[in-house]
């Protein structure tokens, strides 16, 4: 069979016509993790939240939006946002940013997935980002050896960043620019519907 890009395609189709499956081969070479895979991801019993800044006025939870611990609800239409209240913004790129703690950490990390604000508009989305992480809770933290780059703020699928493994007892993504409706207050929100860590594909 033919292949391209070390990609071999097979198609079969039953005798009626009716029926057709693809098949992909993937020739020296792992087959891709889709962002919406949650097969890698760390236990979530093994994390909790961090932020630099969360909503937490009291209607939060009614609003779906607020706290960092909305990241790891499980529940898509919930999101994690910096402190507005009371005019408050984030306009300190170290106020901007969502992550884990690794409660039994640290541990060999090779991702993170994140799930943008599914309900609403898209304030707070980042278009350009990076990721960091501390080896031990008191360090200090550290780039993501090639972990940044940009997204779409209209694009409220799940994102996959992976990277060479590094052993991290926490680990965040800051919002280096992030959108909102109103181009005067951009990079001064950030928000995130669920967010988590994986694991490099030959530890699970």
């Amino acid at each position: 069979l033919p292949a391209y890009n070390d990609v071999i395609l097979v198609i079969t189709e039953s005798e009626n016509h009716l029926v057709r499956d693809t098949f992909t081969i993937y020739l020296g070479q792992e087959k891709p993790v889709e962002p919406d895979d949650d097969s890698f991801d760390y236990p979530l019993s093994s994390l909790s939240a961090i932020s630099g800044s969360e909503y937490g006025n009291t209607d939060s939870a009614a609003n779906n939006e607020g706290h960092d611990g909305f990241v790891l609800d499980e529940t898509p239409e919930t999101h994690w946002h910096t402190d507005w209240d009371n005019g408050a913004v984030a306009d300190q790129l170290e106020e901007r940013w969502i992550g884990v703690n690794i409660t039994d950490g640290p541990a060999e990390i090779a991702g993170i997935r994140y799930l943008p604000r599914q309900s609403g508009n898209t304030n707070g989305s980042p278009t350009e980002y990076k990721v960091q992480y501390k080896a031990t809770d008191n360090g200090n933290w550290i780039d993501v050896p090639g972990a940044t780059g940009t997204w779409n703020a209209s694009d409220r699928s799940w994102k996959l960043v992976t990277f060479e493994p590094v052993m991290a007892k926490q680990i965040r993504v800051l919002g280096v620019q992030t959108y909102c409706d109103n181009s005067a207050e951009a990079n001064m929100h950030m928000s995130c519907s669920e967010f988590r860590v994986t694991v490099p594909r030959t530890a699970v």
